[in-house]
């Protein structure tokens, strides 16, 4: 039987650009400091660097048209494009010998095309030096745990923890978003739970990955993740399941609809397509979207969940998720008031029709991708499950225990599943478990 293996690695170079990018050496060179991408993490390394009188040189986004990024009153930080580091970064330098450019790469979800761009540069640019954050996060804390007791000028130089994607259930236990020390510590508590997964899932594959995201969570090592790929149209669909097989499939946090558009492309001979998306703008998108390419659809303004209701949301530009709140000072501008519903309770009421009776076993696909309140819905869904045994493909890295909760409870409702998981992203976003007959 193949055994789940964690390692234990460091990553010297991380510490070595640490000490650089802090200047606990005095280094001699010129350092000039940039940060590839701006975010919650370039913000906390600005921020933990500033009472050191210690600045940053520029924040390099393609994607701005931001000329600045304010940080105080006396202290504003250029925003350059990426082709500009260079002239930028050698600005009033007179001897090109002694400088140093370091750039942390903040960018979490599409890592290594981040790298490829930096180390392109490298070829004429031999002065720069970059690193992930993943890297100089892990560096940071175990430095300042290690100094906390000494009078060490940097000790308390910690960069802000990794963080998951679950506003929605930390809400309902009144918490803040969870962070990777949380999947360490939970990890530790509930180091059989996530063996006992591991050793259940269907192929080599599957194993292979599932062992790569560990340690790479545990260790902060992104050298876990250099054969890995942000795929998003191969997401959910895969050779292990027979997709020609599928008469019905429900897009459950159906976002803009591409997720529709792929499957009915990839099934032309579906009988319908459900989706469900609870943000009022994204879902007029969808549907003119879907309405206009597809037939035979069906579109929900809800959120599935565990109960009938309603619910707070709000959303951004890239992600929307549920407050599970009842202050009414939630009420506003930035938060709408959305219809919770079970899959169940569409069934029963026959919204939802699926009038084909050799449905069993892998007639029905179900996607879910609805930023941690997967578990919430699936628990709205217990019948609709045991009826259809669906195959079922759902994102498990919203929240810092998805690896063994959502296997879990899925086979709690419904033993006839082989297990499967893949990983869309080269970094920390896009794991997927599938669940097939």
């Amino acid at each position: 039987m193949n055994a789940l293996k964690v390692y234990s690695t460091e990553n010297l170079h991380a510490l070595d650009f640490f000490v650089d990018f802090i200047n606990l050496d005095s280094n001699p060179k010129i350092i000039k400091r940039y940060i590839f991408g701006h975010n919650q993490y370039s913000k906390s390394i600005i921020n933990s660097l500033v009472s050191y009188d210690i600045r940053i040189d520029g924040i390099i986004d393609d994607f701005t048209d931001n000329k600045y990024y304010q940080v105080a009153h006396n202290y504003k930080i250029p925003i350059i494009k990426l082709v500009d580091l260079c002239s930028h970064s050698c600005n009033n330098i007179d001897n090109i010998d002694l400088l140093s450019v370091k750039v942390v790469v903040v960018v979490t979800s599409q890592t290594k095309k981040a790298f490829q761009k930096l180390q392109a540069l490298q070829v004429n640019f031999n002065f720069l030096d970059f690193i992930d954050y993943f890297a100089i996060q892990r560096v940071s804390r175990e430095f300042s745990q290690k100094n906390c007791k000494n009078n060490t000028k940097f000790k308390d130089v910690t960069f802000l923890e990794l963080e998951f994607f679950d506003s929605f259930k930390q809400s309902q236990v009144q918490k803040d978003v969870s962070t990777w020390e949380d999947f360490r510590s939970d990890y530790k508590e509930n180091k059989v739970r996530y063996e006992k997964i591991f050793e259940i899932l269907a192929d080599m594959e599957s194993m292979s990955q599932f062992e790569k995201i560990i340690n790479f969570r545990l260790n902060q090592d992104y050298s876990f993740m250099k054969n890995f790929d942000y795929r998003p149209s191969e997401q959910y669909f895969e050779d292990f399941y027979n997709i020609a097989n599928i008469k019905y499939f429900f897009d459950i946090g159906a976002y803009r609809g591409e997720t529709s558009l792929e499957f009915a492309k990839r099934c032309e001979s579906y009988k319908k397509i459900y989706y469900f998306e609870p943000e009022r703008q994204n879902f007029i998108i969808a549907q003119n979207i879907l309405e206009n390419n597809l037939s035979n659809i069906q579109g929900f303004n809800i959120a599935l969940s565990d109960r009938d209701g309603e619910v707070f949301f709000c959303s951004d530009t890239t992600s929307s998720h549920m407050i599970d709140n009842s202050n009414e000072t939630l009420r506003g501008d930035d938060h709408d008031v959305v219809t919770l519903q079970k899959l169940d309770t569409l069934m029963r009421n026959r919204q939802i029709l699926l009038d084909d009776t050799s449905l069993n076993r892998g007639g029905v696909f179900v996607k879910i991708d609805i930023e941690s309140a997967e578990l919430s819905a699936l628990y709205g869904m217990e019948e609709f499950i045991s009826t259809y045994t669906p195959v079922i493909a759902i994102c498990v890295y919203h929240s810092f225990d998805d690896l063994w909760k959502i296997p879990e409870m899925l086979l709690s409702i419904n033993k006839q599943y082989k297990i499967y998981f893949r990983h869309y992203s080269s970094g920390l976003t896009e794991s997927v478990m599938f669940f097939v007959p």
